[in-house]
């Protein structure tokens, strides 16, 4: 078994260097090991991809033939953190390739229809919500906090949105300057009839996770300890890092509720934070290092988990 997955780690490491972005024969190699224990296979799947790197221009889009985004529809070299979590998840919920093409553009786009349109950009308008109702996700931040469970909320601007798209949100080759312009007041104007929408979220407040955590001498209070908390979080869960009504008006054009995806996984009797890291690459954090580092952000409040559904049958 050690042997397997050290050639799969080689396979992945060589396509990459190669260039091959979409080895067919080297996710049929990873799908093969999957052994329908979801979170087995998502620590697995994950571990596989440890030192991609992070890839801050969003590495995945509509494919050769699209309007705005003519990235692949997959690829296994390179990840940002909603990618690396849609990819690990799409391989370990698939038994074919078939079934991989078909998950990954599942959780990607609303009702698995590709356009640029129907991705799920927003996480907590989009992505959450329409991949639970799909059925690849359970909203479990509830079960894990009890009576201290928070709501965010963030009013999400897609018009204004799409109105802040400048020419380097397009992804595109072999358009002239007369043309490019063309393209992007398309973009833009593929917004124009959304209206602004407040989405809420669920999500594990920072000070609950971490109430144990006082002074020297000072009583703890009647609440979990900060270790059982974090005990009810599953390995392979999808971790979003929480910031309710996060005002990026000036930057984007709207509020975001969600700044940050990875995975939470249990290693030698630890729970780490797998993710993409902006700015390096796929790699494990102790998930209470990681958290404790916000404690005292000023937006970021806390995390929202959801679990990874069974694995989904093949034809």
């Amino acid at each position: 078994m050690k042997r397997i997955y050290v050639l799969l780690t080689l396979m992945i490491a060589l396509s990459c260097f190669a260039g091959d972005f979409s080895g067919l024969e080297e996710v049929q190699a990873i799908i093969s090991g999957n052994t329908g224990t979801v979170s087995k296979d998502m620590a697995r799947i994950s571990e596989l991809f440890l030192s991609r790197p992070y890839d801050p221009t969003g590495p995945l889009g509509e494919g050769e033939d699209a309007r705005f985004d003519s990235d692949p529809l997959w690829r296994l070299d390179r990840f940002d953190c909603t990618t690396f979590v849609e990819t690990v998840t799409a391989l370990a919920l698939s038994r074919t390739v078939l079934d991989f093409k078909r998950n990954i553009t599942a959780i990607r786009y609303n009702q698995g229809n590709v356009s640029y349109i129907d991705r799920n950009h927003f996480t907590s308008l989009d992505w959450i919500p329409n991949n639970i109702t799909a059925g690849f996700f359970r909203d479990i931040s509830s079960d894990i906090a009890g009576p201290e469970i928070e709501t965010a909320k963030a009013v999400i601007n897609r018009r204004a949105w799409y109105m802040s798209k400048k020419a380097d949100s397009l992804k595109l080759t072999g358009l002239d300057a007369v043309e490019s312009g063309l393209r992007l007041l398309e973009l833009r104007l593929s917004g124009r009839n959304f209206e602004p929408v407040t989405a809420s979220l669920t999500y594990v407040p920072l000070s609950s996770l971490f109430r144990d955590m006082k002074p020297s001498g000072e009583k703890k209070t009647a609440h979990i300890p900060v270790r059982a908390l974090f005990r009810r979080i599953p390995s392979g869960s999808v971790i979003n890092i929480v910031r309710p009504g996060w005002n990026l008006v000036k930057v984007c054009g709207t509020e975001l509720n969600v700044s940050h995806q990875g995975l939470a996984i249990r290693k030698n009797g630890e729970l780490y934070f797998r993710h993409a890291a902006f700015g390096r690459c796929v790699q494990d954090e102790l998930m209470t290092e990681y958290l404790a580092r916000y404690l005292n952000h000023a937006t970021i409040r806390g995390i929202n988990v959801l679990a990874v559904m069974c694995l989904i049958s093949g034809d």
